[in-house]
């Protein structure tokens, strides 16, 4: 229960408490209207690319309690969640402030300059020759002309080329996990409509704070369930979101259900269609039949639309967008970890009643 539910009961009839309590909505209500005024006379752009990304906006916020003193008397702008393939000049900052701070722990001093050696010399190294695809023998490890090129990289480059960056830096081997805990926190910090997994990890995206909870619980479920394809999958689908292959993204959110589904079926059959591992479940009594119905439009819709599980004919892109793709990727994800949970739940039950 919040501390807003209990304090009515705690002093019902004080006038105090109750003038205080109308100052707060006062003062939330002018908050919200300062904020609305702000989205629509004000567009913030960011310039730091050929083609500047989304401008950032304000949204309004119903808890009071989480505003700043400024903020809920209208002197600042209520930030709010950036949107899809938005990278504000604060989240760059913020993803460069966790690399240079992670590499500078290997930074070596000389009078005259400072070097890189140890873990953080071999992903700058890799960086160059992998990632760029740069000749291995022309790069130097000079802290200062790594540190100035990779800022330069992250302060400039498209919002799809900086999270290709920092995913590669993640899943280097010679990576420390603090970095990707500390890159997560970042993410949160600049209100970044994406959110990082692990396992390996992965920006994936979120347009809402519930969908990045949503997201990461059912990657989470996944895992401890076993259903590592469907987080293959789902990984997959992000990777495509990513690229701007809203038909790709889709499939791979499918496929994800498609692997759960068979896989708690008992199908060694890769070839079995949703369709078919829901029809064992629904004999089996482990899925209601209205979501069986569900979940087989999920792959119906998948189906029926050319360029997504199957090839074009007469047109000459997929009739879907980003639209579709962020929806599917989060009705997927929550349809594999029901999918998932519930298997786990009716398992252990049915152990409970072997016993008994």
């Amino acid at each position: 229960m919040s501390s807003e539910s209990r304090m009515p009961n705690r002093r019902p009839r004080d006038p105090d408490f109750i003038g205080a309590e109308a100052a707060m909505h006062r003062a939330a209500k002018r908050a919200r209207k300062r904020a609305e005024e702000v989205a629509r006379d004000t567009a913030i752009a960011d310039q730091v690319s050929e083609k500047p990304d989304v401008p950032r906006t304000a949204e309004t916020v119903s808890d009071p309690g989480k505003l700043s003193f400024s903020q809920a008397h209208g002197y600042e702008q209520i930030p709010g969640l950036l949107k899809l393939e938005v990278l504000s000049r604060e989240a760059r900052t913020r993803i460069w402030n966790v690399l240079y701070k992670h590499i500078e722990r290997d930074r070596i001093y000389h009078p005259e300059y400072s070097w890189l050696r140890g873990n953080w010399a071999t992903v700058m190294r890799d960086l160059h020759a992998d990632f760029h695809g740069r000749p291995i023998e022309k790069w130097q490890s000079y802290f200062d002309r790594n540190t100035s090129e990779l800022q330069d990289q992250i302060l400039r480059e498209r919002f799809n080329h900086v999270f290709d960056l920092v995913t590669y830096v993640m899943r280097h081997k010679k990576t420390p996990k603090s970095f990707v805990a500390d890159m997560h926190r970042e993410f949160e910090k600049a209100r970044l409509a994406y959110t990082i997994v692990d396992g390996p990890p992965t920006i994936v995206p979120a347009t809402t704070n519930e969908e990045k909870e949503a997201f990461l619980d059912s990657t989470l479920m996944l895992k401890q369930t076993g259903m590592n394809t469907g987080v293959a999958h789902l990984r997959r689908a992000s990777e495509c979101f990513h690229n701007r292959d809203w038909g790709g993204s889709i499939r791979e959110s499918v496929n994800a259900v498609e692997s759960v589904a068979r896989q708690i079926a008992s199908s060694s059959n890769k070839k079995q269609k949703l369709s078919q591992a829901l029809a064992i479940l629904e004999k089996r009594q482990d899925l209601h039949p209205a979501l069986k119905g569900v979940f087989s439009k999920l792959y119906g819709f998948a189906s029926d639309e050319p360029g997504i599980r199957h090839a074009l004919q007469d047109r000459d892109e997929v009739a879907v967008g980003k639209d579709e793709a962020i929806f599917m990727l989060g009705t997927c994800a929550s349809a594999a970890s029901f999918l998932a949970r519930k298997h786990a739940s009716l398992k252990n039950d049915r152990e409970k009643n072997s016993v008994g």
